[in-house]
């Protein structure tokens, strides 16, 4: 698997300063005293500004070091090239137990962006919700879910 795919975060060095001052303002947070020079001190190291909102968003849905991770990745840089093997490696791997939450969103829109299926997450999270639920009842492998969305974004990019 490419490097970037195993670690969408590029720059550990940033994560390493990001990652204790995010900790920091979730406990701030919690215990509902005022973090805004931790937020300044996180923009400055993502580069764009990270405001109460973004970490109102955050708070309860992910722990402090995964928002660190999230906050760092160039979700707008995803990879458009990606072979079928590669897709295929990816789904499998979203199958295994151990997974971040915030790789398994990476891998999901990298699968969205080279398969062309704007709905492959329900496929592969909630096949009952996908197309028109034809798949609800059935245990559908990596293989099938990549056949389906390669049919279903081609088809609706055609």
């Amino acid at each position: 698997m490419r490097p970037e795919l195993v670690d969408p975060v590029r720059d550990q060095a940033k994560l390493a300063d990001l990652a204790p001052i995010v900790e920091e303002i979730f406990s701030l947070h919690e215990s509902g005293i005022a973090y805004e020079s931790q937020l300044r001190r996180v923009s400055k190291i993502v580069g764009r500004i990270i405001d109460k909102p973004i970490v109102l968003y955050a708070f309860g849905t992910a722990g402090a070091r995964e928002f660190a991770r999230r906050l760092l990745i160039d979700w707008d840089k995803l990879p458009s090239d990606l072979s079928q093997a590669e897709m295929l490696e990816l789904l499998e791997s979203l199958f295994r137990r151990g997974v971040s939450p915030v790789t398994s969103e990476y891998w999901v829109k990298c699968l969205r962006r080279n398969t062309g299926d704007e709905q492959i997450s329900d496929l592969i999270y909630w096949p009952e919700r996908y197309g028109s639920g034809e798949y609800a009842s059935r245990d559908l492998s990596p293989a099938e879910i990549l056949d389906i969305a390669l049919h279903n974004g081609t088809a609706s990019n055609a």
